[in-house]
């Protein structure tokens, strides 16, 4: 583990204003939902935000859980490391979304404000004395008690894995 990074429950203005904060890695959605031509092909960049705001403008509803249930790697060839891309405007114009500065600095203090209220910041930091573990719980003999201790230090979770999911 590199660093977790908890978010706050679901909010279309902050994904309007802020941008994509909801973790693609962790997003599920159910397949009639999406329809035939769910991606817009020509987006390389902000395809999940682009996404995300065409559900909500179709009426789609979101469920925020409050932990972990996805992961990503971080490697060199990810394009979402590189700088600023025009998609965003592409994506902001689509949708009606300003593309004033001023907008996203308030979508920024909104996202920020949201983390805080719902503790986001303080499992962030909690979950900082596991990084460079491994948290594959799927492998116990590596992983599975790293990844139970995180959920409790960081979540108030236990979770037994031979049981059907965590319990508070």
């Amino acid at each position: 583990m590199l660093e977790l990074r908890p978010e706050h429950p679901f909010s279309p203005s902050i994904l309007r204003l802020y941008g994509p904060f909801l973790p693609s890695t962790s997003f599920i959605v159910r397949r009639s939902t999406l329809g035939e031509e769910p991606w817009d092909r020509t987006l390389r960049i902000v395809m999940d935000w682009d996404l995300y705001l065409s559900l909500l403008s179709k009426g789609a509803s979101f469920h925020h859980v409050s932990y972990p249930v996805g992961a990503y790697r971080v490697h060199g060839d990810q394009v979402s490391l590189g700088p600023g891309s025009p998609e965003t405007t592409v994506v902001r114009q689509r949708y009606g979304i300003p593309t004033a500065r001023a907008y996203r600095r308030v979508g920024t203090v909104m996202h920020r404000m949201g983390k805080l209220m719902t503790g986001a910041y303080l499992k962030q930091l909690r979950g900082k004395s596991y990084r460079g573990r491994d948290l594959r719980w799927f492998r116990e003999e590596v992983g599975t008690d790293a990844f139970l201790g995180l959920l409790d230090r960081c979540y108030g979770v236990s979770w037994d894995p031979a049981a059907s999911g965590p319990a508070r």
